[in-house]
């Protein structure tokens, strides 16, 4: 029962040396920040999906083809 009990008291020790190197409960353990959106970014983000809506759009009229070079179209197999 001696055995036991003294290795895990130095068990412990050895966990609670490691927590204090590493400032464990010294402040916050993250790195991550809260995301919050500007006035810029909500511009930049309507624009990408009207940029997108568009293009559907003139998809599916059949406008818009792209143009791509016989010689990528060779080397696609196509």
């Amino acid at each position: 029962m001696v055995p036991v009990t003294i290795h895990a008291i130095i068990g412990s020790e050895d966990i609670i040396d490691a927590m204090d190197l590493r400032a464990f409960g010294a402040g916050p353990r993250t790195w991550l920040d809260q995301l919050t959106y500007h006035r810029r970014d909500r511009l930049l983000i309507a624009f990408g999906v009207l940029l997108l809506v568009s293009s559907l759009i003139i998809g599916f009229f059949g406008y818009g083809k792209f143009w791509v070079p016989p010689e990528l179209l060779r080397l696609a197999g196509g």
